[in-house]
């Protein structure tokens, strides 16, 4: 557990981070502008195609048998993380094999959740 922290602060715990973004200087105002830049690129290039492609994925889903009773244990996810290679670099979502070694009760929960919902 030590490598995990003594890896975290060196990555994140004594840098100084820029204060200003975009000229904006307050992290309100920041995280504001972060908002609106990505509710503009996460919007359909073409309504009608977009609407066609809901109205197909709701068409197949709702033949999907509604009762299904899965779930995911500790256990197996234990068995997966294990299989990752350790001390690689991190992925474009900034995490590493370790962070999900120790976060299989999180992963477990979450999966749980997916599958009981049927979404992602």
């Amino acid at each position: 557990m030590d490598a995990f922290w003594n890896s975290w602060k060196s990555k994140f715990g004594k840098h100084q981070r820029a204060k200003v973004v975009d000229g904006c200087c307050d992290e309100k105002s920041i995280a504001d502008n972060f908002a609106k830049m990505f509710s503009q690129v996460c919007v359909p290039n073409f309504y009608e195609r977009h609407s066609q492609l809901r109205s197909n994925f709701n068409d197949q889903f709702s033949c999907y048998p509604q009762t299904r009773v899965v779930s995911v244990d500790v256990e197996t996810v234990d068995k997966c993380v294990s299989m990752l290679k350790m001390g690689k670099a991190a992925g474009i979502d900034c995490f590493m094999a370790k962070h999900l070694k120790y976060a299989d009760v999180l992963l477990v929960t979450l999966f749980n959740i997916l599958l009981t919902h049927s979404l992602v």
